[in-house]
């Protein structure tokens, strides 16, 4: 293999030369000490997305003790600790010049600790996936600052990672904190909870575009009637508000905290780092669902919901530009579809006329077609479906809810005896919810460049998919995971339906993260591609049996 030192001179070499020249430096290159250098892909203009490198680390070098990724959830944990370090010890930026010139891109560190194939350890090695911009004046090479970063900044970044410089003592208090997160979730169907909220979390965010924690916020604290105790494998005892399965209604006043516990229930699907100081854990399906104008839906059994609209059948309804109502039924049956196992939903996200119907509607309208979830959602728990509803603007959810929670200034208290002295019956309504399971299948039309700009939305050829509604996708980087399911379906011609699909990104998942062979890849869950698949327009649909679950 050729040196590092070879590369250097390479470099300095290819000065005033023109841009493209820099393909000369692609391939392996090795320092001295068992630490290789690879530049992967090199970017055609400075303009360009920045070139992809790889650096491997041999694992005698490094000699993390064995019980620090002695399990897939530490090792998890172990891959995002070394990503943050490896970016927090990284010189961002070297030198000036054009475009891209002397940029050092790591993807990652965001609040949530997600799957990422820019970092990889095996008892062979460890591989660090980035990128550096590589740099120029105008277009011709400009060779000092990637010297730098050949010769100092990546050697110096690298020495992190190995002791005695690692950090030991921070990383297993890391590791500990995600493998105590891991063991809650698994433990949250013993204790027939679908979401655990630690005492002491801090719940409120900065600001609507930052997720970090809000300074000075009221640490919540459960009520004494659903607090629970969790005996965690290291001896420690964690307490917090544990949320039964079935159906939990969170109302109070406008700005008392509704729908920040409802957004931290919806984030707790994942880990987060202690630092975000949110320790709540939800069961792994859970899915918001909110009304979403102007989106498409294709072929989804909306009837239970909406028995009739112009000129179109609700068995197999289809879209290009639905309302408020269609839209939440088709996710809240596209949920289903998926196997989710628990609904979140805000009044404030959802349609008024899908949610209730007063007494006084019921009357005067004679013709209904539309049946709201109020008369359903009892319904849900008997087809192992529970469900999260924050409702500050009607009282008859009420009657339909195993528990409610009040929250006052970010304080929380079980209502349920209030209710019980105002008189507040509980209804049991038999409605079930049935529905055709669909079976999709995407055109290979699909099958073309993915350009993601934000979480908002990401285009495949001439497809733009909108997902904004889709508010448990956390990082861009998680609709390039998406986009790659969706070319691997679509160039293998796959049927699928909801509920297989996580099985299929299981049983292919090697296969099709290569697909997009990037630094920026982060795991979604089925759910949420399943959501965002049924949101392509002209989809393939073929049909599917009648399904009650």
């Amino acid at each position: 293999m050729r040196s590092v030192e070879s590369l250097v001179e390479k470099v300095k070499y290819l000065e005033g030369k023109g841009y493209k020249n820099y393909i000369k430096i692609k391939g392996s290159w090795s320092y001295s000490n068992g630490v290789t250098l690879n530049f992967h892909h090199i970017q055609s203009d400075p303009f360009a997305p920045a070139s992809i490198v790889e650096i491997t680390v041999d694992y005698s070098l490094l000699n993390y003790p064995l019980d620090l990724w002695d399990s897939p959830e530490k090792l998890l944990a172990l891959e995002d600790f070394i990503n943050r370090l490896f970016k927090k010890v990284t010189t961002p930026s070297v030198g000036k010049g054009t475009g891209n010139s002397g940029k050092i891109i790591i993807a990652g560190a965001t609040q949530e600790i997600l799957w990422r194939n820019n970092v990889h350890l095996s008892h062979q090695k460890l591989t660090l996936r980035f990128r550096i911009g590589l740099p120029a004046m105008g277009r011709k090479i400009h060779p000092q600052p990637l010297v730098q970063i050949i010769t100092k900044i990546l050697p110096r970044s690298v020495s992190f990672l190995k002791f005695p410089k690692f950090p030991n003592k921070e990383a297993r208090n890391f590791i500990d904190h995600v493998s105590n997160w891991f063991y809650i979730q698994r433990t949250l169907e013993r204790l027939g909870l679908v979401s655990f909220i630690a005492n002491g979390s801090i719940l409120p965010r900065e600001s609507g575009v930052s997720s970090k924690p809000l300074k000075n916020a009221i640490p919540f604290e459960s009520p004494k009637e659903l607090e629970v105790t969790i005996d965690l494998p290291n001896g420690l005892k964690l307490k917090g508000m544990g949320i039964p399965k079935g159906i939990t209604v969170i109302t109070g006043d406008g700005f008392h905290g509704k729908t920040t516990l409802l957004d931290a229930i919806a984030t707790g699907v994942y880990p987060h780092i202690p630092e975000d100081g949110r320790m709540v854990v939800t069961t792994p399906q859970a899915i918001e669902v909110r009304s979403e104008d102007g989106r498409a839906i294709n072929g989804t059994d909306i009837s239970a919901f909406i028995s009739k609209v112009p000129f179109k059948k609700t068995d197999s309804f289809w879209t290009n530009n639905a309302s408020g109502s269609t839209s939440l039924a088709a996710s809240i049956i596209e949920a289903l579809e998926a196997k989710s196992d628990l609904l979140l939903i805000d009044e404030d996200t959802a349609a008024t006329n899908l949610l209730i119907k007063d007494d006084l509607v019921r009357k005067i309208i004679k013709r209904h077609t539309i049946t709201p979830l109020l008369d359903i959602v009892r319904g849900l728990p008997r087809k192992g479906v529970s469900a999260i509803i924050v409702i500050g603007g009607n009282g008859d959810y009420f009657s339909v809810a195993d528990n409610v929670i009040l929250m006052e200034e970010y304080k929380a208290y079980l209502v349920n005896k209030t209710l019980e002295q105002l008189g507040v019956k509980k209804i049991e309504n038999n409605v079930e919810i049935k529905f055709k399971d669909r079976t999709l299948r995407l055109g290979k039309e699909l099958d073309n460049k993915v350009k993601v700009k934000s979480k908002k939305s990401f285009r495949m050829g001439k497809h733009s998919v909108n997902v904004e509604g889709l508010t448990q996708i956390v990082d861009e980087d998680q609709l390039r995971f998406i986009a790659a399911v969706i070319r691997f379906l679509a160039k293998h011609e796959i049927r699928f339906s909801g509920r297989k699909l996580e099985n299929i990104v299981k049983l292919h998942f090697k296969d099709i993260i290569s697909q997009l062979n990037v630094p920026e890849l982060a795991k979604a869950r089925g759910v949420d591609i399943h959501f965002a698949i049924s949101r392509i327009r002209d989809l393939i649909y073929q049909g599917g049996e009648q399904n009650e679950s």
